[in-house]
């Protein structure tokens, strides 16, 4: 079932200045009985987490699109740059920061696409390599029939000199096959993957790791490149064979030399975001494991476990391919040097060293 019929939508306002946008005359013939309101100003209190994934917003985008990764002060950061070009997401898993993030609820869709694309060949123009992706702040493809990005930017990126696309989803949307003649190798089509036990009981109306890692392969057989994130890994008696399990089906499906990274990060959540889960996911037990408080106010496991997590499932990742470029999500030195032996000098090493992938990869095909 596509994304646009899975995720129940009850209601579109429509900000009086985006009435006339292609994305809002795009979204109403997907949902022509949808009922739709045009407003002024949407009121943004009074609506549980719940309701407000069912309604979309469409309005114009006042900040910019291309952003830097807001990363996470005192860890090396692999210095990402981010596409804003909605927030929020009508999948629910239980760990996810967007549910106090943002005070803004709703699926909200940026409409003032000419200006996002002028961002983006502005950026290609510095002639420096970015890596850039969607999935930071919604998910690539659950609103993608709304939005119809990947007819606006899969093509655009083609043409662009210096610019990869990473577009990071736990959906099962295929639109972005019907442009597999026109990316030229400068698109990542990447997945989210957990365990399947995660995936299960945490990650609420996604799809399976079986089915992510099938539509990771038509992607390679189409010529995109891939990309896969262990974020975050949680904690739980016999975790290790499950994610081995989820990563000897990720190698039996893609090769290696197609593979421009695979990142790690632990669970690790701002206070905020504990209250608001708990009381959301009564049936999750995540939150109620030991933490402490890291150098960017946010809990995390402790040290100690979380290094063993990580030897655990980069074993398990070098069991298959004793080359693909791994990589953790905002840790410190001490994690990088006990799992690696050794750790980038600083964000910048970080950020070169899969920029160097990148273009290694973009090669193979």
């Amino acid at each position: 079932m596509k994304s646009s019929e899975r995720f129940s939508i009850t209601k579109i306002y429509i900000d009086r200045n985006s009435v006339n946008s292609q994305i809002t005359k795009n979204t109403l013939s997907l949902l022509p009985e949808t009922p739709y309101e045009i407003v002024d100003k949407l009121e943004k209190k009074g609506i549980n987490l719940s309701d407000s994934k069912k309604i979309l917003y469409l309005k114009e985008n006042k900040s910019n699109f291309f952003k830097k990764c807001p990363g996470t002060p005192n860890y090396i950061c692999c210095l990402y740059k981010v596409l804003h070009l909605a927030e929020n997401c009508p999948m629910d898993c239980s760990y996810c920061i967007l549910q106090a993030y943002f005070k803004n609820p709703y699926l909200t869709i940026f409409t003032n696409t000419d200006k996002m694309l002028n961002e983006i060949s502005e950026a290609d123009k510095k002639g420096v390599i970015y890596r850039v992706g969607t999935g930071e702040w919604t998910d690539s493809f659950a609103l993608e029939p709304f939005g119809n990005w990947n007819q606006l930017l899969i093509p655009f990126w083609g043409e662009l000199n210096n610019l990869f696309l990473e577009l990071k989803s736990k959906d099962n949307n295929l639109d972005f096959l019907k442009y597999s003649k026109v990316h030229k190798r400068k698109v990542i089509i990447s997945f989210s993957l957990n365990s399947s036990k995660i995936q299960q009981s945490e990650e609420l109306n996604t799809t399976t790791i079986e089915e992510r890692i099938k539509i990771a392969k038509k992607a390679y057989e189409q010529g995109f490149i891939n990309s896969f994130h262990f974020d975050p890994i949680i904690y739980y008696n016999g975790y290790q064979k499950d994610y081995e399990d989820s990563i000897n089906m990720l190698f039996d499906n893609i090769p290696e030399n197609n593979i421009c990274w695979i990142s790690m990060g632990t669970l690790r959540f701002i206070p905020a975001l504990k209250d608001i889960a708990i009381k959301r996911f009564p049936n999750s037990n995540i939150y109620f494991q030991e933490f402490h408080t890291g150098i960017d106010s946010k809990y995390r496991y402790f040290i100690k476990k979380r290094i063993d997590i990580y030897r655990d499932i980069v074993k398990a990742i070098r069991k298959r391919s004793l080359n693909v470029p791994l990589y953790f999500c905002m840790e410190n030195r001490k994690v990088w040097e006990s799992v690696f032996g050794v750790a980038p000098k600083n964000s910048k090493s970080l950020s070169n060293y899969l920029d160097e992938s990148i273009l290694k990869v973009s090669k193979n095909y």
